[in-house]
């Protein structure tokens, strides 16, 4: 990923996870997928092709959260060219924190495998996340 695209990623990431319905007027409805474990979306804009995609994990001290918590983010880099993938994982005390990060890995490989299917480049992928 070029410095570009990690410094809008990285912008992206300051964006509030609970922005205003006015922020949200254009955000994308998401392709909702499973992935194994746990379900993810895939927001991408129409004709996409071969964009940087970032892969979002949410917070929420691996207790709380879900993947629809995603505010102004997806309507913000999907506008500055990139595909937008938000996964759930599951939560604490249900699995403990090594089921979780294996979780994310699956989610990762999972997308890596299929985002050029949704308009993503598989080798540029970036990781975002919050606590």
């Amino acid at each position: 990923i070029d410095r570009r695209d990690f410094m809008l990623a990285s912008l992206a990431a300051m964006l509030p996870a609970g922005a205003s319905a006015a922020l949200r007027l254009h955000q994308p409805e998401p392709q909702t997928l499973d992935y194994g474990p746990a379900k993810l979306d895939i927001y991408a804009s129409a004709g996409a092709n071969k964009l940087p995609v970032v892969f979002f994990v949410h917070g929420g001290a691996w207790r709380f959260g879900k993947r629809s918590q995603v505010g102004a983010k997806p309507d913000f880099l999907l506008a500055n060219g990139f595909v937008f993938v938000s996964i759930d994982y599951r939560m604490l005390p249900e699995a403990d924190v090594a089921t979780q990060a294996g979780d994310i890995e699956k989610a990762y490989a999972y997308v890596r495998a299929s985002i050029a299917q949704h308009g993503g480049d598989p080798n540029r992928i970036v990781a975002m996340g919050h606590s």
